[in-house]
């Protein structure tokens, strides 16, 4: 029981310590972030942020593409927190460094779920790997909707994992969330609109497999077509 408890406690602390190393590799430019520049992908996140805090972007809005609100959401709350927009850029990176930072402890708990070998110092190297990709890197130095979008992708992935590990799916909670984070994608950015295909697609599949039942397919795909509403 001692071993368990302190094996434990040591992967925790690897956990920690790797979220930590993630963090600083993130954020070791932000220092010298001393001037805003907002590109064009940046605006629409922005602008939407800054209509749900009573100002008006609809001017710069309309040269630009349409982008979704989600991440807007997040980015209204530093909009109403922070005046100084040096700040408030500064913020929202730190936000994207701890999403990105948080695929640590995910990769691990997915690489626990499909590797049945105990090796947690593996798993661990392997979600610090996947948090410090070059991309990652670059999009949690940039307030783009792309970070917060591999975040929720992450937390899909470690879902469909979970959900098709179960012998079978038991009550709704599970594929009601499962859903809900498939929409949190789509309203951050259409590009994620295959991930929702293929989740649909995953969860009629444990249906015909008999590892959920038809109601419970029934009651994910009506708060779908809520949160779609």
């Amino acid at each position: 029981m001692k071993r368990i408890l302190i094996t434990r406690m040591l992967i925790t602390g690897g956990l920690i310590v790797g979220a930590i190393v993630a963090l600083v590799v993130l954020l070791q430019r932000i220092g010298s972030n001393n001037m805003i520049y907002l590109t064009t992908d940046e605006f629409g996140p922005w602008a939407t942020a800054a209509w749900i805090n009573g100002d008006n972007w609809s001017y710069l809005v309309k040269l630009i593409p349409y982008y979704s609100y989600n991440y807007a959401l997040i980015l209204a709350v530093v909009y109403r927190l922070f005046d100084d927009p040096h700040r408030m850029y500064q913020a929202a990176v730190v936000f994207n460094a701890l999403t990105t930072a948080s695929i640590v402890p995910l990769a691990y708990l997915i690489c626990c779920q499909l590797d049945t070998e105990r090796r947690p110092l593996v798993h661990i190297s392997i979600g610090l790997f996947c948090a410090l990709t070059s991309a990652n890197i670059v999009y949690s130095n940039l307030t783009w909707s792309e970070a917060w979008l591999n975040f929720i992708s992450w937390i899909v992935l470690y879902m469909a994992v979970k959900l098709f590990s179960n012998p079978s799916v038991e009550g709704y909670m599970g594929p009601i969330l499962f859903a809900f984070f498939l929409m949190m994608g789509y309203t951050t950015h259409q590009r994620f609109l295959g991930i929702v295909v293929a989740g649909l697609l995953s969860l009629i599949f444990l249906t015909i497999r008999k590892k959920m039942t038809l109601k419970q397919l029934f009651v994910t795909l009506a708060a779908i077509a809520v949160m779609l509403c």
